[in-house]
């Protein structure tokens, strides 16, 4: 006799199933396990495909609904010569392959469009077909219903124990067995954390890029979904059996029908303009030029850009050296002098603004009772060389009051 198991539903103890199932490693682990409706629901029998050629081959007496005795909302429309069996109870057919463990009750039926129909069945004789005046009873005497397990709508948590009944092993009676297959386990004491429900979402552009949540997305399933981070990538939900590697994500915007709906870039709102609707809109007026004094640019007489531009560089740097020393309080490792600077920058700002027409070089009259002898007509020189080795500027200017009194600058 198989060893049996009792498994007991760790959120509800009042439900419990017993189990021929081996599941000693989980009872030794003191795990628990997690049962799932399987994914997808696969359909319990296929048929080839049905053709009108084969349609063609039957009148319309040959119509046919099967139900199955262990499950009445189970039923087919079958095309065949089963007449004889219609009113006979209930029947069991070994020569159709998916019909061969069934028992079915056959009634006949009026034609139904060729969509409707599951199979075909072209064989004129049908031996090894078995009817049972009885019914299913009968029938079911001899080919059992099939054990149909745990009905599961929803994943499921179940603590395992030994069955044990006054301390010997539970009987393992066909019949009272249900087959369990563990789609995952946790630690015995992760009772919520093994019932958590899960749903996995699927890249539409790529399949292999998976993320499993634990956010309630029960409303989702079978949709296409894009979230508000990534607008780009669009999302497929179904359910998961495991929550390994769950994630949270945010409530998804509107849900799609499929891929391609959801991919389709959402053409762009054209932008209605305010009153007045103008098009194009006029120009607005110029706004009056403030001409400059000074041309711009670097046009100092006498003195090259390079040196200019060296100047009141260095000039500014000592400038703002100042004003973040004073506002910040840094400390400046090699701080410009920059009063040395101040005073090439106003030497050079003065340059900038000399005008040769204004001061000439002339002689004074020398007076006939004290002759002296020619002072000698000097030359005006301005020369702007490095900061460091400059040279002072000497001139001679005549004021306008002819004192004839000469004037050198710098003095000294």
């Amino acid at each position: 006799m198989a060893k049996c198991y009792r498994i007991i539903q760790c959120d509800n103890e009042s439900v419990s199933y017993i189990t021929d199932t081996d599941l000693s490693y989980y009872l030794e682990n003191n795990l628990l396990i997690k049962l799932c409706p399987p994914q997808p629901a696969n359909p319990i029998i296929t048929f080839p495909p049905v053709t009108a050629e084969d349609l063609a081959l039957f009148s319309s007496a040959n119509y046919f609904r099967f139900t199955n005795c262990c499950n009445e909302l189970e039923t087919y429309n079958v095309v065949g010569n089963f007449a004889a069996y219609v009113g006979s109870g209930s029947i069991n057919i070994h020569l159709v392959p998916q019909f061969a463990n069934s028992c079915f009750i056959i009634e006949s039926i009026a034609p139904v469009d060729i969509t409707l129909v599951d199979i075909v069945v072209k064989t004129f004789l049908m031996p090894g077909t078995k009817s049972f005046a009885q019914g299913c009873e009968e029938c079911l005497a001899f080919y059992h219903c099939p054990t149909p397990g745990i009905i599961l709508t929803e994943c499921l948590c179940f603590r395992v124990e030994a069955c044990l009944i006054d301390g010997n092993p539970c009987p393992c009676r066909e019949g009272d067995v249900v087959p369990v297959i563990v789609s995952e386990y946790f630690p015995a004491t992760q009772c919520e954390e093994c019932t958590m429900i899960c749903y996995k979402l699927t890249d539409c552009q790529d399949p292999t890029r998976i993320v499993i949540t634990n956010t309630d997305l029960l409303s989702y399933v079978g949709y296409i979904v894009k979230f508000v981070e990534y607008p780009s990538i669009c999302w497929r939900v179904e359910t998961s059996d495991s929550c390994t590697g769950h994630v949270i994500v945010p409530i998804p915007l509107a849900p799609f029908d499929t891929c391609e709906l959801c991919l389709t870039p959402v053409p762009e709102e054209p932008i209605i303009p305010e009153p007045p609707y103008v098009y194009p809109r006029p120009l607005p007026e110029p706004e009056p030029l403030n001409y400059r004094m000074i041309k711009p640019g670097y046009n100092t007489p006498g003195c090259p850009p390079e040196y200019t531009e060296k100047v009141n560089c260095r000039f500014a740097a000592g400038v703002y050296q100042e004003m973040a020393v004073a506002r910040y309080g840094v400390v400046i490792c090699c701080q410009d002098d920059t009063t040395k600077w101040d005073v090439k920058k106003a030497l050079l700002d003065l340059n900038a603004i000399y005008d040769p027409s204004l001061c000439t070089a002339v002689l004074p009259e020398p007076c006939e009772s004290c002759p002296v002898d020619p002072i000698p007509d000097p030359s005006p020189i301005l020369s702007c060389t490095d900061p460091d080795s400059l040279t002072s500027s000497i001139f001679v200017c005549v004021l306008p009051t002819n004192l004839g009194s000469v004037i050198t600058f710098p003095p000294g």
